[in-house]
C-alpha cells in the first residue's frame, strides 16, 4: 500500500498538477527531468517491489495460465 501511495505522491508533485489548475486534461505521464533524483531512486525500488509482488501472485494463483 505504501508503494501505491508513493507512486501517487510523485505523480501529484510533478507539473501535471498545473494542468488541473489550467483546466486541461490530466495524464499519468511525468517527464523524468521533472522528478528529483531521490524520487527516481525510490521509484525504481518501489517498482522492483511491485514486480516481486506480481511474480508472487502469479506463482500463488497460477494466473499465467489464464
Amino acid at each position: 500500500m505504501e508503494a501505491y501511495k508513493f507512486i501517487n505522491s510523485v505523480r501529484i508533485k510533478t507539473p501535471g498538477t498545473s494542468k488541473i489548475k489550467e483546466g486541461r486534461d490530466v495524464d499519468n505521464y511525468a517527464l523524468p527531468e521533472e522528478i528529483s533524483s531521490l524520487d527516481i531512486k525510490h521509484l525504481k525500488y518501489v517498482f522492483h517491489i511491485v514486480g516481486q509482488m506480481q511474480s508472487a501472485m502469479v506463482s500463488q494463483y497460477k494466473t499465467a495460465l489464464l
